[in-house]
């Protein structure tokens, strides 16, 4: 499951729109999001969702 993160990061934050994190939970290597401005736009949120679906789709190929 690390692995397929790590891939699923990767693929996600390369194509630049957005910029994801990482970090360990109980062992684990889990993706994260972090909004630090009360100003982020809607749109700014969907396209992080649009690029998650898009690495997934990519990796379930």
């Amino acid at each position: 499951m690390d692995g397929l993160n790590r891939e699923l990061l990767e693929r996600i934050n390369a194509r630049r729109r957005v910029y994801l994190t990482a970090t360990r939970l109980d062992g684990r290597f889990v993706i994260r999001i972090c909004v630090l401005s009360f100003r982020t736009h809607r749109d700014r949120m969907e396209a992080a969702i649009d690029d998650i679906r898009a690495a997934l789709a990519e990796l379930r190929t």
